[in-house]
């Protein structure tokens, strides 16, 4: 429930909101590729670089290979 609350945050552009959700579901399931990807995503839509750079570099030890989280880091150094 947590998911869905965050993404219709993000999609009204509440960006803060929206990451304290992702957050917090994440916290229930760290290991959830959706969830880190989500959080991933929010944090560079806000505009949250440094942040986002720091998820990017936990996603990589559990999914090296995930293309979403290369995609997002790109955009957080763009």
């Amino acid at each position: 429930a947590a998911f869905h609350h965050a993404a219709g945050l993000l999609h009204l552009g509440r960006w803060d909101e929206s990451i304290a959700e992702f957050r917090r579901a994440h916290r229930l399931d760290p290991f959830s590729p959706l969830l880190n990807a989500a959080l991933l995503s929010a944090l560079v839509d806000a505009q949250r670089y440094e942040e986002a750079l720091a998820q990017f570099s936990q996603m990589l030890e559990l999914s090296p290979n995930q293309s979403s989280a290369w995609q997002h880091a790109a955009a957080a150094y763009a």
